[in-house]
C-alpha cells in the first residue's frame, strides 16, 4: 500500500487496484494499466505516456507535487472495546415463521436467566460502556418481565432497540417504549395478510402487527421495518417496501433470507435475480472512511465489538453463528469473556486470511458476513457468497448470483 497524497491511499489488488480518498470519501477503482502508472509514479520512474493519467489524478487531488509518495504501513490494533450487544431474553415465540433462523423449536430453555440475572448482565454491559443494546427473542413479548428488563436498561446511557413481531404489545409496553424513547424494529413480510400470515403461519398476525405499528408511530416512536425476502414473498417486494413506508416505518433496504449452517433456509431462497441483485455486491459502490479502513486492517468488519447473549447465558458471536461459544455469563464475567482467546479469534478475524478477500483492493472498505461463507460455501475462510467480485480475474461476475 502507498500513501500517494495526504489521506489518499493506493491499494493494489491481484489484477486491478483502488484509490481510497479519505478527503472526499470516494473509492476509485483503477485498472491494471492505471496501477502500472501509479507504481511508476511511486518509484519515480514515470514515462512521458503516463502524463495524461497523472494530470487527471492531480485534477482530482489524488496526487500533488507537494507530497512525496511513501509506503503506507499500519500496525495491527488489538484494542478491545465492546460496542454492541444483543440479548436474547427468550426463545419462546408466538409465531411459526417458515424461515426462522433459530430453527423449529420455540420454547424457553430450562436454564433461562432470571430477571435478577438479566439485570446483573445489563449492569456489566453498562460497565463496559456499550453504545447499543438490542433486545431480541424468540419473541421478547413472550417474556412477562420484558418491561422490567427495558425499564432497568433505560437507566443507562445506551441506545436501546426492541426487535419484535409486535403482535403482543401491551399498554404498559407501549408506555415504556414511549417514555424511554426506545427504538422498535418490527418484522414485516408482505403488504397483505395473505402474504404475511402465510410466512408467519399464524392467521391474524398481519392485522395485529399493522395495528401496533400505527399505534407506535402515532405516539412518535421510531419504528423501522425488517423486511426479509424469500420465494414466498419475492413477487411483492416493491409493494411491501411501499406499504411499510406508508405506515411510517423506516426502511432503506430489504434483506434476502440468509442460510444458517445446518438450517433449512435454502428451501425458501428467492429465485428472482433482479430481487437478489439488489442485495448482492455487484459493483464497486464503496466509501472511503479512515476509521473503517483502519478497522478492517486489524479486525473483523462485522463481529468486532459485538456479542449476542442467549437466554441461558451463553455468549456467541451473533444470531447467525450459534455454533461457536465465547463463554457463559453464569461462569465468567463479561469482562473476562470479551478478553478470552475464543472471542479475540473472531473479533480479529480480518480479511487477510479469507480466500478471495485477502488479495482484494476493496477489502478495507468492505463489510463482511462470515456465517454466510460457512453456511453457503462450507468454510469460514471463504469469501462472502454475496460478493460478485472475482479478484483473481478483476471482473464483477453476475453469473455468480445464487
Amino acid at each position: 500500500m502507498y500513501e500517494i497524497n495526504q489521506d489518499v491511499i493506493f491499494v493494489p489488488g491481484t489484477v486491478h487496484g483502488a484509490i481510497y480518498d479519505f478527503n472526499s470519501g470516494k473509492v476509485y477503482s483503477v485498472n491494471d494499466a492505471a496501477c502500472s502508472i501509479i507504481h511508476r509514479y511511486v518509484e519515480h520512474s514515470t514515462v512521458p505516456s503516463d502524463e495524461t493519467y497523472l494530470t487527471e489524478l492531480k485534477r482530482c487531488f489524488l496526487i500533488s507535487e507537494n507530497f512525496i509518495p511513501r509506503n503506507f504501513r499500519l500496525r495491527k490494533d488489538k484494542t478491545i472495546q465492546l460496542e454492541m450487544a444483543w440479548i436474547e431474553i427468550t426463545q419462546r415465540c408466538n409465531l411459526r415463521c417458515i424461515h426462522c433462523y433459530e430453527g423449529n423449536v420455540h420454547v424457553s430453555s430450562e436454564n433461562s436467566l432470571s430477571l435478577a440475572q438479566w439485570k446483573k448482565c445489563i449492569d456489566q454491559l453498562a460497565d463496559l460502556h456499550i453504545k447499543r443494546l438490542i433486545v431480541i427473542g424468540g419473541e421478547p413479548c413472550c417474556r412477562k418481565d420484558l418491561v422490567d428488563i427495558l425499564e432497568y436498561a433505560s437507566q443507562y446511557p445506551m441506545d436501546i432497540t426492541l426487535f419484535t413481531n409486535a403482535t403482543a404489545f401491551s399498554e404498559r409496553l407501549v408506555h415504556c417504549v414511549v417514555k424511554h424513547a426506545i427504538r422498535v424494529k418490527i418484522s414485516m413480510y408482505g403488504p397483505s395478510a395473505e402474504i404475511h400470515d402465510k410466512i408467519t403461519n399464524v392467521r391474524g398476525s398481519f392485522k395485529k402487527t399493522t395495528e401496533a405499528v400505527q399505534a407506535l408511530v402515532a405516539q412518535g416512536v421510531s419504528v423501522s421495518a425488517a423486511v426479509i425476502v424469500m420465494k414466498e414473498n419475492e413477487a411483492y417486494v416493491d409493494e411491501t417496501m411501499q406499504y411499510v413506508r406508508e405506515l411510517g416505518m423506516k426502511c432503506s433496504r430489504y434483506d434476502i433470507i440468509r442460510n444458517v449452517h445446518g438450517g433449512t433456509q435454502k428451501l425458501h431462497a428467492p429465485t428472482n435475480k433482479e430481487v437478489i441483485q439488489k442485495v448482492y455486491l455487484t459493483k464497486p459502490n464503496f466509501k472511503a472512511k479512515k476509521e473503517q479502513f483502519y478497522h478492517n486492517y486489524s479486525r473483523n468488519s462485522c463481529w468486532y465489538g459485538k456479542i449476542t447473549i442467549m437466554e441461558n447465558g451463553d455468549v456467541i458471536p451473533c444470531e447467525f453463528e450459534r455454533n461457536y461459544r465465547y463463554g457463559n455469563i453464569l461462569q465468567d464475567s463479561l469482562e473476562e469473556i470479551i478478553h478470552n482467546e475464543k472471542t479475540m479469534s473472531k473479533w480479529f478475524f480480518d480479511f487477510s486470511t479469507i480466500e478471495g478477500c485477502k488479495d482484494c483492493e476493496f477489502r478495507f472498505a468492505c463489510h463482511d458476513c462470515r456465517p454466510l461463507g460457512l453456511s453457503v460455501c462450507g468454510s469460514m475462510n471463504t469469501k462472502n457468497p454475496r460478493c460478485c467480485y472475482d479478484v483473481y480475474r478483476g471482473v464483477w461476475d453476475l453469473d455468480s448470483l445464487q
